[in-house]
């Protein structure tokens, strides 16, 4: 009998830090996508000008942004150790390009992504 394959159809990376500085087009880097706590202590994004619902991150060491978020040799390491066969990757602060207003700001993002 042949082995499973185990697929991870979820995976995301973190955008690495310095992405937005480094390829943002200068005249769109004040809408850079940042993280930002609110009045109520909640982690949110801040992206093309308006602040995003907040996301119900697990507190603790989840939060800690490690190399396999944005490295792909370190992430085939973990896959490896985790014995994962493929994984499907998805942005995290890019799923939400799709809803800035402004198609220039949303154009310039992508191009820096």
């Amino acid at each position: 009998m042949s082995k499973l394959r185990v697929i991870d159809v979820d995976g995301h990376l973190a955008e690495p830090p310095g992405l937005w500085d480094r390829y943002l087009a200068p005249r769109f880097r004040d809408q850079a996508p940042r993280w930002v706590q609110d009045d109520q202590g909640r982690r949110r994004l801040l992206l093309g000008g308006s602040l995003k619902p907040p996301v119900p991150f697990p507190p603790g060491p989840a939060l800690i942004d490690t190399t396999a978020q944005h490295d792909a040799k370190t992430r085939l390491a973990d896959m490896d150790r985790e014995g994962i066969d493929v994984m499907a990757m998805y942005p995290t602060v890019g799923l939400y390009f799709y809803g800035i207003e402004r198609v220039d700001v949303t154009v310039a993002l992508c191009r820096a992504y």
